[in-house]
């Protein structure tokens, strides 16, 4: 079922697998992040998210880092990595310079001049958090905020766009 053309059969399956495999569904749902539909990755990504495996974290790690994977994946794993808490989420998101406990944002738009991106700095600087973008990973951006300090990284001069 896994290799059905409706990405709705391929999108229950990977529930249906989840329940019925618990923690051995992993390879699967990793796998499924390659599938060619939106909908399949966002299942497998949410159901990894909620899964006990201990793995798991390393495993969406290496899948994130890899750089195979949209822009809109990016984003969602490290939301997840975030949001889980773990050690191994902490490490990965250390290593992108995300500081612990900071709040994760994901932007998967280009930073460009018409989008404004400034004033969504801008407010955050004067709520008192700080912004720091990260570049890359394919065109996904991770913002964190780190006190009040404000930096910016690959970001255009607005005024230049």
């Amino acid at each position: 079922m896994l290799g059905h053309e409706d990405h709705r059969v391929r999108t229950e399956s990977l529930r249906a697998l989840a329940v019925l495999l618990g923690e051995d569904s992993t390879e699967v749902l990793i796998d499924a992040l390659a599938d060619h539909h939106e909908r399949v990755r966002q299942a497998a990504i949410r159901l990894l998210g909620s899964s006990t495996a201990p793995d798991v974290d390393q495993r969406l790690g290496a899948v994130f880092l890899d750089g195979g994977i949209g822009a809109g994946e990016v984003e969602r794993i490290a939301r997840i990595l975030h949001d889980r808490d773990t050690p191994g989420g902490r490490e990965i998101l250390a290593g992108l310079g995300v500081p612990p406990g900071a709040p994760v944002v994901g932007n998967v738009a280009a930073l460009a001049g018409h989008k404004d991106h400034a004033t969504l700095l801008e407010a955050a600087a004067r709520a008192g958090k700080g912004v720091l973008i990260k570049k890359g990973l394919q065109s996904g951006h991770i913002a964190a905020a780190q006190g009040v300090e404000v930096g910016v990284e690959g970001r255009p001069d607005p005024d230049h766009c």
